[in-house]
């Protein structure tokens, strides 16, 4: 299952008990859960802290500065409402357009610029 955050609620407090299991570090937030075509939902879902932290890029040298990292890392994927499904009426295809880095079009990886879910 795939989950998109749309809204970071806050975190809850530590040692709550939900579902008889005892949790710590979880945020709560509005996300589009999307398991397959005939069920996405928008919902509440809980989720570790950790999740939401900026992962560590490796292979990238030591000390660049932010306009030399925007030169090494692609920009972020934008996300948008696409068409509607005609498979499952009331229900949208989400668009995404991506790209890739500068650094990687200079070395002619070529762009990919957007795809349909």
């Amino acid at each position: 299952m795939s989950v998109f955050v749309v809204q970071e609620k806050g975190c809850l407090p530590d040692k709550t008990i939900f579902h008889a299991a005892t949790l710590d570090m979880m945020v709560v937030m509005v996300g589009v859960s999307i398991p397959s075509l005939d069920t996405n939902s928008i919902a509440y879902h809980l989720i570790p802290a950790e999740y939401l932290t900026d992962p560590i890029y490796p292979g990238l040298p030591p000390g660049l500065s932010p306009q030399e990292l925007c030169h090494w890392l692609a920009p972020p994927p934008m996300f948008y409402l696409g068409p509607s499904s005609q498979k499952f009426p009331g229900y949208h295809q989400a668009m995404v357009m991506y790209d890739i880095s500068d650094k990687e079009d200079a070395e002619g990886r070529g762009t990919i610029l957007n795809q349909m879910y």
